[in-house]
This record gives structure tokens, sequence and C-alpha cells, in this order.
């Protein structure tokens, strides 16, 4: 009964950390690719 609630704010919980993680790690992950094509030339 309350097993199930818990579970559904538990994933909610978790999908707010992963688009936080994303966007976090996206300017590094940029920022790597930038200087990857930027020593390659």
């Amino acid at each position: 009964m309350g097993f199930d609630k818990l579970i559904r704010r538990a994933s909610k919980l978790g999908e707010a950390v992963m688009i936080r993680h994303t966007l976090f790690s996206l300017p590094f992950a940029v920022a790597a690719v930038l200087l990857e094509t930027a020593s390659s030339t």
C-alpha cells in the first residue's frame, strides 16, 4: 500500500537526479569534444 507510493517517489527522485547529472556533465562533454577536435587539427 505505502510501498507503491515509496517506489513511485524514488523513481521520480532518480529521474530528477539523472536529469541534473546530465545537465551538469554536458558542458564537460562538449569541452572534451572541442578539445579533441582542436588538438587533432
